[in-house]
């Protein structure tokens, strides 16, 4: 039975209040197939309409198989995510080798342009010219030796 849009509209209850969207499929054969949605879904177009109530219509019909469909679908996505976070984690592990040799290459480098500095620290005060206020150098030796 292949069924297809054949009109919507609007049920309201006895009070005035929209009761629901009704969407009606048919067949060639002459078949009416009228399935009750959400009130809010009769903005929604006419293709999207038949797809939701061919699935209403599917899943009252064939319960097991449709959860068993969706659960497919579910453990499929599953298995896609999982596949992505370990793709993830492989170009991480590879990132992070790839800045642990950067960062060996770097201090190498630098060891070279300068061998006799030794730390960073030491050529920062080099590149100062050694220069430092004596006042608080002695000050802050001092404070420490006395307290």
């Amino acid at each position: 039975m292949d069924l297809t849009f054949s009109s919507k509209s609007q049920e309201f209850e006895l009070d005035g209040s929209v009761k629901g969207t009704k969407v009606v499929l048919s067949n060639d054969e002459g078949a009416i197939y009228p399935v009750l949605l959400e009130a809010d879904k009769i903005d929604l177009t006419n293709t999207e309409l038949e797809e939701l109530a061919l699935n209403v219509i599917y899943q009252k019909n064939f319960r097991d198989k449709y959860e068993n469909e969706k659960f497919r679908e579910l453990n499929e996505k599953i298995a896609n995510y999982e596949e992505l976070i370990n793709t993830m984690k492989l170009s991480m592990e590879e990132s992070d080798k790839m800045l642990q040799l950067a960062t060996a290459t770097l201090n190498e480098l630098i060891g070279h342009m300068y061998p006799d500095e030794g730390t960073t620290d030491d050529a920062t005060e080099g590149a100062t010219g050694g220069a430092t206020d004596g006042g608080t150098e002695g000050a802050t030796d001092e404070t420490t030796q006395e307290n």
